[in-house]
């Protein structure tokens, strides 16, 4: 018997390193990048705020920083990191570096695949799945959230991994249910937890889950409604105690320091000040700050006589606006707010480096183009359209929602941006049919080709994304170095 479990084992493993080795390379690729950009609190104010925190927590006196309102995930597990490379007597970044190869590794190789596996039902070849991690490595790398300490990756992995787990909770014949149930439920409050951004998504993944868990036929099964309704219970319990847990950090944590007279914002103040702090900034950070006109001018229409002192006071963050007035200015420019969020949606997709980079911007629009190709192939009716896994896509589509209410930075991007990413290179659904059209037509007389749309839309559609984008990079002004396509 100890025999035959040690071949199982074996068998296993041997089959999760064939499916997952891909794994191994991301995860040198990020240490081979990491070993070059030096210290992890160097470029990014963020960073270096919470490092000086974080150094703090062992030794009972802590310097306060506003990320903090961010919660227990700003710390964690960096703390604990920390203390391990002083333990060993190494550099104190070595264990924090190694823990953002494991979170790009696990992010790139891993739960992105899996997600295109179970929404498009398809087997993605090898090649594929290297060609996703190069990409994102590449397009990902100036936002500083792989060599910066922040809560961005980390906060990435967790979402996918709760994607992920979703996901395999709908499965019919996944093993260890009840476990599973739990683990998710973990997640999900770290996601809720974690700055607020995630934390429509986990909703929205909280709904998938219940419709997965009790569909209609375990419902008329009293056995298993039970054995359902006890495993939504343990997930809601988990989820629970997560959030009690954040509750508690700041209780003993964040609000000493606020009573202390250190300025850490909570979710709602971060919001109420941003809504004017940010009405006058379309994309933030990154080395280019990208104006929004129409927002200071909705303000200016809106409040009058009051808008240059109110202006003024906004500027710095300093004069915190109700998100009920937020809203009433909102439907009082229905128009114009649309467009700003729209704006930065695209921008938000975008991942430009901070320059008009010709390559970069072509590559990008392509992907994006492949991936509503995808759609558009794969959803042929409403019904295939709004099947549950519409909540899964709507979840990252909703983690931005707080990006393009304030202000869009590169780093808050990457969950809606790998999932095109994804969608558009491991699915040949595209390749396919344009293989297909020269199969059909290589014969066929030039007079007699079938026109191809959807070459001209892609057309279309590369020319005026560049369009777009240069005309929102207008608003700097005269700027030879940053306006110009290069």
């Amino acid at each position: 018997m100890k025999t035959l479990n040690m071949k199982s084992a074996k068998s296993l493993l041997f089959a999760a390193f064939c499916k997952y080795w891909l794994f191994f390379p991301a995860f040198l690729l990020m240490a081979v990048y990491l070993k070059t950009t030096g210290p992890m609190n160097n470029f990014s104010g963020d960073a270096a705020n919470i490092w000086t925190c974080i150094k703090s927590f062992p030794t009972g006196t802590i310097v306060p920083s506003y990320v903090l309102y961010k919660g227990f995930g700003s710390v964690y597990p960096y703390v604990w990191l920390y203390q391990l490379s002083q333990y060993f007597g190494l550099s104190e970044f070595v264990f924090v570096k190694l823990f953002h190869c494991l979170l790009f590794a696990y992010v790139s190789a891993i739960g992105f695949p899996y997600i295109a596996e179970r929404l498009l039902q398809i087997k993605p070849k090898a090649w594929r799945k290297a060609l996703l991690i190069l990409v994102m490595f590449w397009l990902w790398k100036s936002n500083l959230a792989f060599s910066q300490v922040m809560v961005d990756l980390p906060s990435l992995a967790y979402f996918i991994l709760l994607v992920n787990s979703a996901l395999k909770i709908s499965e019919p014949d996944v093993g260890w249910k009840p476990v599973r149930y739990i683990y998710t439920g973990l997640l999900l409050g770290i996601n809720i937890c974690l700055s607020g951004q995630y934390s429509i998504a986990a909703m929205l993944v909280l709904l998938y889950i219940i419709i997965k868990t009790i569909p209609y036929r375990i419902l008329c099964d009293n056995v298993k409604r039970w054995g359902a309704l006890l495993c939504l219970a343990a997930l809601l319990l988990c989820m629970a105690s997560v959030k009690e847990y954040n509750n508690y950090f700041e209780k003993t944590v964040t609000n000493p320091l606020r009573n202390q007279g250190a300025w850490i914002p909570t979710d709602e103040t971060w919001l109420s000040v941003g809504f004017l702090g940010r009405a006058g900034v379309m994309r933030w950070g990154g080395g280019l700050t990208i104006p929004d006109n129409r927002g200071l001018s909705v303000l200016q229409d809106y409040y009058g006589s009051e808008y240059e002192a109110i202006h003024a006071r906004s500027i710095g963050a300093g004069y915190p606006i109700s998100i009920s007035e937020y809203f009433n200015i909102a439907t009082h420019y229905p128009v114009d707010f649309a467009s700003r969020y729209a704006n930065r949606f695209f921008v938000a997709v975008t991942p430009d480096g901070g320059s008009l980079q010709v390559t970069r911007l072509f590559i990008i629009y392509s992907l994006v183009f492949a991936a509503v190709a995808s759609i558009w192939y794969r959803c042929k009716t409403v019904k295939e359209f709004f099947a549950s896994e519409i909540l899964i896509v709507l979840s990252f589509a909703f983690s931005l929602s707080a990006v393009v209410i304030l202000a869009v930075e590169a780093r808050y991007a990457m969950q809606i941006q790998g999932l095109i990413f994804t969608a558009a290179i491991l699915d040949d659904s595209i390749f396919a049919s344009i293989k297909k059209y020269f199969q059909k037509t290589k014969t066929v007389s030039l007079g007699s080709k079938t026109i191809p749309y959807m070459f001209l839309m892609y057309i279309l559609f590369i020319s005026l994304c560049f369009m777009h984008m240069a005309t929102i990079y207008e608003s700097l002004g005269v700027d030879a170095t940053a306006v110009l396509f290069k």
